[in-house]
């Protein structure tokens, strides 16, 4: 999802020859048959086994691996395949597309300047406002992924690098909330995109006035009505100019709404 929102975002034009509903089947089909291939060691190598723990015999479901290094490398693989890799793509993604946001922001309100030959405050303030909050929104997403899974890789980690770890209290009330926390991020998401998303403030507004005055997470900025975070494609990224395009250097900007279903012209075609 971060490197498709990524190319949607930096690469909005030349993304649209790839990013089809095809693609997307082909992607979704793909990480599915990773995933059971990540899981597949720990369907293959496993059983039952009896541990005293807090005074009493306990039964727990055990990886076996056929070698304790085996089950060293598997398990460490499993941790950068669905941790160490992924924060690095979410992060490099996500700093490009602010990068990006940013850059272009700069450049819209420098155009805007030039062709009113002087500056328009609102609109300035408006563009600063805009970039803050994708900024935010992208702080948001890489801080709870990375906090809500961090806990229990750790914990992995120190297991793996120390079998014979103690089987403390402490230790097990840890490891409950590091698995709690991962499986609570998928909770949590839905929540925090909600949440930037203007059209499902406003509704959660008109339903829940009084949560609205309590939460402000909740309420509806007069900057919000200008522009929606979550619809980054459409309303956070301005117009490019032709030339982005096929390199013709044509002067006329069209929208990214319109990109899809509009080609950019030369300017000068549209003196004839």
């Amino acid at each position: 999802m971060t490197i498709d929102r990524y190319h949607a975002i930096v690469n909005a034009v030349r993304s649209m020859n790839w990013r089809s509903r095809r693609a997307s089947s082909i992607v979704c089909l793909s990480v599915w048959a990773v995933s059971l291939l990540i899981s597949l060691p720990f369907a293959l190598f496993h059983g039952t086994m009896d541990v005293m723990e807090f005074g009493e015999k306990l039964t727990y479901c055990k990886e076996k691996w056929p070698s304790a290094e085996f089950g060293k490398v598997t398990e460490m693989l499993v941790i950068c395949t669905t941790f160490v890799i992924p924060l690095v793509i979410i992060v490099v993604c996500y700093y490009q597309i602010v990068r990006n946001l940013w850059t272009r922001s700069r450049q819209e309100v420098k155009r805007q300047n030039d062709a009113n030959n002087a500056a328009t405050p609102l609109s300035g303030a408006s563009q600063i406002r805009r970039r803050r909050k994708v900024t935010r929104m992208v702080a948001i997403v890489v801080l709870l992924f990375a906090t809500f899974w961090f806990p229990i890789h750790v914990f992995n980690i120190y297991r793996i690098l120390h079998p014979s770890y103690p089987r403390t209290t402490a230790l097990y009330i840890f490891k409950i909330f590091g698995h709690t926390l991962s499986f609570a991020n998928s909770c949590v998401n839905p929540f925090v995109y909600a949440f930037l998303n203007d059209a499902f403030k406003k509704a959660f507004s008109k339903t829940f006035p009084f949560i609205s005055k309590l939460c402000p997470c909740a309420r509806v900025t007069s900057d919000d009505r200008y522009t929606q975070v979550t619809g980054m494609v459409d309303q956070a990224i301005q117009a490019m100019p032709c030339d982005d395009v096929n390199g013709n250097g044509g002067t006329e900007l069209v929208s990214i709404s319109e990109r899809k279903n509009s080609v950019c012209k030369n300017a000068n075609s549209l003196n004839h």
